[in-house]
Parts: C-alpha cells; sequence; structure tokens
C-alpha cells in the first residue's frame, strides 16, 4: 500500500485552543480506529529505517 500523506491528515483531529488558548493539539488516536491509515502510518515507519 502506497503512503497517502493527505488521507493520514484528514484522519488526524485539529483540536483548537486546547490545552489553553493559542496553541492547536494533534489528535492522532483516530489512527488507530482506520485500519488503512494505520496500515500507511506503520508501513511508512519501518520502511524509514
Amino acid at each position: 500500500m502506497s503512503y497517502d500523506e493527505f488521507y493520514v491528515k484528514s484522519v488526524i483531529r485539529s483540536l483548537e485552543d486546547w490545552p489553553e488558548p493559542g496553541v492547536v493539539f494533534r489528535d492522532v488516536t483516530p489512527i488507530f480506529k482506520d485500519p488503512k491509515a494505520m496500515r500507511m502510518v506503520s508501513d511508512a515507519s519501518f520502511s524509514a529505517t
């Protein structure tokens, strides 16, 4: 499976003003619920070594 950066970024949630105003928190936990995104991230991380 090829790595699709735009797909993976679309799965990651952005929470603005958390934990304080002016901070954007990137929640990556939805990647674990999406098998396609999880496979892309794990393949990319292991092929980089």
